[in-house]
């Protein structure tokens, strides 16, 4: 390797370069990168960002990595060939610009986890390599790590080829023909390349390498286009079925390798056949390639062109008939409304009844004469009630400028209507819930649940008439439209309606997604009971109860919640935001109860679900609901299915001998198993699963009773590692239970993980021991069994016992408490009361901003410690806390001022009050707070920074807003009247102190200099009273 800057070979002019080769020096002409070059590698590392972005791990990145060839002066082969990562250069007026955003996003994103800062780091690449203003296409550049072969090579003949292949069915393939000039670290072009490694330097992607001595930039000479070709020929080629290939198409195809050109014809001919396309054109073959590889047709849902309504004149029907012209109208469609008459079904009756008539009907003539009317009745009275019915849909849909189609029907109303809707291609149907027959316990009516069963179309049921409540034009919560998904393809078609729905009339678009975490729990309980010995042995039943205890419940809020996260990425692509919500419970019941609580206008579900045969007319959970839902429903049975690219992706590697250790779980359930292990990696910040770590997540996972019977054994066991007290700890937004130490974050809903609160077991004063499943008990708190037994309704009672066994034996402490209960009932916590005593003392703290904030801390203390009363001493615990913290803040103590590294927030301060979650505060604005000294002093400071905003109508905190802020403060500092004289070394540690607390804690010192009969307050003096502060004395002293 060669020492300092390397030897000056290349001078470079506006058309050609000098370059000095052992032959002499030559000139070589200058060209650059042919648009169809650039497009093809911009299209390449777009694709490698998207799969970074969402969690997917990098593949063979062909436009990074070409080969690169160099020439050696002897040797029987004199040709070196190596991958190596080249990248584009700028232009040399833009260099420092792009070094600058570099270093400003490795500077921000330091610190960070990879998955956590990869956005940014992508955003700032992206800056760089699609502007094309900014790229010097003339060159690539690349970083030599290991100075062997090609830097040997290069040093003695500066002449490269850079050859890039690509992947089917283009197999893009061309040569860049360069002249090399190597570059040692002071020069700037060496800091660019060196950066933009650096952004993506992690072992996934990038092996990490100590040191880069040299770079290159490789000047290109020559472009040579090396993408294989088929050679012309002027007849079309016929293939299989008949189906006829353009000769582009046929190109297209005949460029792949000749194993796998037969597999690719047949897959692009079977797309032309589902298409009804009989020739196959390059267009088509490209067509067929981006939906084979990237999933089903995006647009596979289109509007609704028919809308069929049926009427019978009771009010919801009229309310079906409206909406459908209103979606009709929003759609284009062709409207077609159907009334159905049972004329024999009358003749017939009253036929019957002639018997039972009074005595002077039964006279011939009398019988005769009611026999004409009745029978005018049916030809003729039928017919104009139908006439009427139609005639009123046909007048609006005339004002709506729509083609309306009027159908009679004379039958079985229900019967017919099937028949009608099975013989014709309607896309909607329009019922409503309940006919003119409706009585106040009716959950759904006969025709329309008869029509629901049997059609397989969307069904939308009308259960409420516009204006039905409070003489409203619409009722309360119209402008909602809620989506239920359950991952299955009719759930993400209902996805794709209340998208189509929501941009149609102006709605809010709400996701949400229901898992059953405690049925297991039920149904484990519910065996325990019956299993002789035998079976349970049999069965395995104490391992089966452990997996699903622990692994297979909290596998599914990921899976559900991973969902809500795809519907985000469909519905933005679609330009539609979505609001998404994850519940947990019987998925009926918490549906039902989310309408409740939001009145929306539509619900819109999927005809069956992810579990469901397709031979079943319609799910549980869709079935309920029709019955019991309060508002608008529409049943779909349009199919879906998002991009493979929006699929829920693997995030974590997995060794082979961790794949093989996994054996251990039964095959139905390693699927989900494997996914609990990668919720463990994720949340202790792992990207391989090794068989230590899966060791180490087994551990955490399983309780030892579980691993024990299952047999699992780790011969390379940490005994260390075994010593360590495990921890449970929970996620205060999704209820995730981590076990183990701290978690990074949370896997399901990506909650940091120093906002997870400690799962501890508390003393419980004469605590009742009750059994709990799999021979566990568990010890009641006496006040939690009173609320208990308090609950009237027998089934809540025992569903709300079993999710608090649940959550128990998840978390892994050993009693129930009161606290537990009412989280599992959803009721708030009650505030803690204050006594005489203790708000005596409370007033002793100056009061204004000192005293809220005291209250805060003490209440936030009692909270923690579940103390329902804040007497004396509670209050006086919570204040020692308090100046614990300020002590630490004054003294620069990073370590003890903070109740969580780097949050910013309080330790029991409530996540839903974070200043972040109140505002959305730019990267610049946090990085100013991330300065004031972090725990009590930060999270005020938040607090005030955003009490600033509101009062000035801001809705996001940017640098500006802060700064304005700290003006503020800046001048009340500034008027501050200080009473005794101050060295510069106390004035100079009172700068450690948040502007906006630093004349009370100023007026506080003076008071504590002035009481221990001095007149200067020094460095000395600040010393004593901060040990005042850390010790046993009073701050908040009777003024």
């Amino acid at each position: 390797m060669s020492a300092g800057n390397p030897k000056q070979k290349i001078v470079l002019g506006e058309r050609d370069m000098a370059v000095e080769l052992a032959t002499g020096t030559r000139q070589l002409p200058v060209a650059s990168l042919p648009d169809k070059c650039i497009d093809w590698i911009e299209q390449g590392r777009r694709g490698m960002y998207n799969r970074l972005l969402q969690k997917e791990a990098p593949e063979f990145f062909s436009a990074h990595l070409p080969v690169v060839i160099t020439q050696a002066k002897e040797g029987e082969f004199p040709f070196n060939c190596s991958n190596k990562g080249i990248g584009y250069v700028p232009r040399q007026e833009r260099l420092s610009e792009y070094i600058d955003l570099f270093q400003e996003t490795l500077h921000n994103t330091r610190g960070k986890p990879w998955q956590e800062s990869m956005a940014a780091r992508i955003e700032a690449m992206s800056q760089f390599y699609f502007d094309r203003d900014a790229v010097d296409y003339r060159a690539m550049t690349g970083l030599e790590i290991f100075a062997r072969q090609t830097y040997q090579n290069l040093e003695q003949t500066p002449l490269a080829a850079l050859h890039f292949t690509g992947c089917a069915p283009e197999y893009m393939s061309f040569q860049l023909n360069c002249a090399v000039e190597v570059i040692a670290e002071d020069d700037p072009r060496h800091t660019f390349v060196l950066l933009a490694r650096t952004m993506f330097e992690y072992d996934d992607f990038h092996i990490v390498q100590p040191q880069y001595p040299f770079a290159y930039i490789f000047w290109i000479s020559e472009v040579v286009d090396k993408t294989p070709r088929q050679v012309p020929t002027e007849k079309e080629v016929s293939v299989h079925g008949g189906m006829r290939w353009s000769p582009e198409a046929s190109q297209a195809v005949e460029r792949a390798p000749g194993m796998i050109q037969q597999f690719i014809r047949e897959q692009i001919e079977q797309y032309a056949a589902d298409k009804g396309v009989e020739e196959i054109g390059l267009q088509l073959v490209q067509e067929a390639r981006q939906v084979l590889q990237g999933g089903e047709e995006r647009d596979a849902i289109g509007p609704y062109g028919k809308i069929f309504a049926a009427v019978d004149g009771s009010e919801l029907s009229s309310a079906a008939m409206d909406l459908a012209v209103r979606i009709g109208k929003g759609n284009g469609s062709e409207l077609y409304g159907c009334h159905v008459y049972a004329a024999k079904l009358h003749d017939q009756r009253f036929r019957a009844m002639e018997g039972g008539l009074p005595e002077k009907y039964q006279e011939e003539e009398e019988l005769e004469k009611q026999r004409d009317v009745h029978d005018s009745l049916i030809t003729q009275g039928l017919e104009l009630i139908t006439d009427s019915y139609l005639e009123h849909m046909s007048g609006l849909c005339q004002q709506a400028e729509l083609p309306f189609t009027g159908i009679s029907l004379e039958g079985r109303n229900w019967q017919e209507l099937v028949e009608d809707i099975e013989a014709h291609d309607y896309d909607l149907i329009a019922l409503g819930a309940f006919g003119i027959g409706r009585v106040s316990r009716s959950l759904l009516g006969t025709v329309s649940e008869r029509v629901l069963r049997r059609v397989r179309r969307d069904v939308l049921l009308c259960k409420r008439s516009e204006g039905e409540e409070e003489g409203a034009s619409e009722p309360p919560g119209s402008d909602k439209i809620v989506v239920c998904l359950d991952g299955s393809t009719r759930s993400w078609g209902a996805l794709m309606r209340g998208i189509q729905l929501s941009r149609t009339f102006g709605k809010q678009l709400i996701a949400v997604s229901a898992f059953d975490p405690y049925f297991h729990y039920t149904m484990f309980n519910s065996l325990n009971e019956v299993l002789t010995d035998k079976a349970r042995e049999v069965f395995k039943f104490e391992e089966q109860e452990k997996l699903h205890e622990d692994i297979i419940d909290s596998g599914l809020a990921k899976i559900y919640q991973s969902h809500l996260q795809i519907a985000e990425k469909v519905a933005a692509d679609e330009g539609v935001e979505l609001e998404t919500h994850l519940l947990d419970g019987k998925a009926f019941d918490k549906i039902l109860e989310f309408v409740q609580n939001t009145s929306p206008w539509l619900l819109v579900v999927g005809r069956i679900g992810i579990h469901s045969d397709e031979e079943m007319d319609i799910g549980g959970n869709t079935e309920n609901l029709c019955r019991l839902a309060p508002c608008n429903l529409l049943v779909v049975d349009s199919q879906y299915k998002p991009s493979v690219e929006y699929q829920a992706e693997a995030t974590v590697t997995w060794t082979k001998e961790a794949r093989a250790k996994m054996e251990i779980v039964p095959p139905m359930a390693q699927g989900v198993a494997m996914q609990a292990v990668q919720n463990y990696c994720l949340a202790e910040g792992h990207t391989i699963v090794t068989g230590s770590v899966l060791n180490a997540a087994i551990r955490d996972i399983l309780p030892p009773e579980a691993i024990k019977r299952m047999g699992i054994s780790f011969e390379d066991e940490d005994r260390e590692s075994q010593e360590k007290i495990a921890l449970s700890f929970s996620c205060p937004a999704c209820g995730h239970v981590h076990h183990g130490s701290r978690p990074q974050a949370c896997p399901i809903c990506d909650r940091e993980g120093s906002e997870f609160k400690l799962s501890e077991s508390r003393k419980v004063e004469d605590g009742v021991v009750l059994d709990a499943l799999g021979e566990r008990q568990l010890v009641w708190d006496p006040a939690c069994l009173a609320e208990l037994d308090a609950v009237e309704d027998e089934v809540q009672r025992r569903q709300i016992r079993t999710q608090l066994e649940k959550r128990a034996l998840t978390r892994r402490v050993t009693t129930v408490t009161l606290e537990m209960f009412r989280e599992a009932a959803g009721l708030a916590p009650p505030e803690p009361v204050w006594t005489d005593e203790a708000t005596t003392r409370l007033e002793r703290v100056p009061e204004g901003f000192m005293r809220r904030a005291a209250q805060d801390t003490v209440e936030a203390y009692a909270r923690d410690n579940g103390f329902l009363e804040i007497t004396l001493e509670v209050a006086e615990g919570g204040m020692g806390k308090a100046r614990e913290k300020m002590a630490a803040a004054m003294r620069g103590d990073k370590t003890e001022a903070h109740g969580r590294r780097g949050s910013g927030v309080v330790e029991g301060d409530a996540p839903g009050e974070s200043a972040a979650q109140a505002f959305d505060w730019d990267a610049e604005a946090l990085a100013k707070i991330e300065r004031v000294p972090p725990g009590f002093m930060r999270t005020m400071t938040r607090s005030r920074i955003e009490e600033w905003a509101r009062q000035h109508g801001y809705e996001r905190i940017t640098l500006q807003v802060v700064e304005e802020k700290y003006a503020n403060w800046g001048e009340g500092s500034d008027r501050v009247e200080r009473e005794l004289e101050w060295s510069q070394e106390a004035l100079t540690r009172t700068e450690k102190i948040p502007d906006f607390i630093r004349p009370v804690v100023m007026r506080e010192i003076e008071r504590h200099v002035k009481e221990s009969g001095a007149e200067h307050v020094t460095g000395e003096a600040m010393a004593r009273f901060l040990e005042t502060l850390s010790g046993d004395g009073q701050f908040h002293r009777t003024t």
